[in-house]
C-alpha cells in the first residue's frame, strides 16, 4: 500500500479468521509486524508526476511499481 504522502511502501502481516458458514463475516484478526519501506527519489519523483503521464506510460509505470511491490514483500 501507499499513501498520498509517497514517503514509502507500507507492509504488514496480518492473519484473519472468518466464519466457515458466512466467508464474509470476519471472525478475527491479528496483526503481526509491519514497516514502512522508503521510496528512492526517482520512484518518488515518478509518482509525483505520473498523473500527467499518457495511458500508455502509466500502464508501464503501474507494472514496474507492482514489481517493486513483489521484490519487497
Amino acid at each position: 500500500m501507499s499513501g498520498s504522502s509517497l514517503d514509502g511502501i507500507d507492509l504488514a502481516w496480518c492473519t484473519f479468521a472468518f466464519s466457515t458458514t458466512q466467508p464474509t463475516q470476519l471472525l478475527r484478526w491479528e496483526f503481526h509486524d509491519g514497516e514502512t519501506i522508503s521510496y528512492s527519489p526517482d520512484w518518488q519523483h515518478q509518482l509525483r508526476t505520473s498523473i500527467q503521464l499518457p495511458g500508455r506510460e502509466l500502464w508501464h509505470l503501474q507494472t514496474h511499481l507492482c514489481l517493486l511491490y513483489g521484490q519487497e514483500v
